[in-house]
């Protein structure tokens, strides 16, 4: 196939397999770029998720000893809820992406 390309312009092929190693190797460079890039938003959500359950348990332990324990037993509740289902959905979306169906609202980059 690259043979006519050669006989048409003289280092046409080189260049045209030049150009394809380039292409390969930047496309790889911005995989590797975006895959850091995720990786440091979902440390940063993983972060920001723990401080506000430890600000919230905080609160709900708080309240029960202030003598609003109904409130504060009931923020527990929903915290500990939270991070349960937390925990849960992640699963779930660690699943079908082992089993390579991608779920439905995670973007494609293909």
């Amino acid at each position: 196939m690259l043979r006519g390309y050669e006989e048409t312009l003289p280092g046409l092929a080189e260049r045209i397999v030049t150009e394809a190693e380039t292409e390969s190797a930047h496309r790889r460079e911005m995989e590797k770029t975006a895959l850091a890039a995720d990786v440091g938003l979902a440390r940063r959500g993983q972060t920001g998720a723990w401080l506000m359950g430890f600000a919230f348990l905080i609160a709900a332990v708080v309240l029960v000893f202030t003598g609003y324990a109904v409130i504060g037993g009931v923020l527990g509740i929903v915290e500990l809820l939270l991070i349960a289902a937390s925990f849960a959905v992640r699963q779930r979306f660690d699943l079908e992406v082992l089993r390579g169906a991608a779920p439905a609202d995670s973007p494609r980059l293909d």
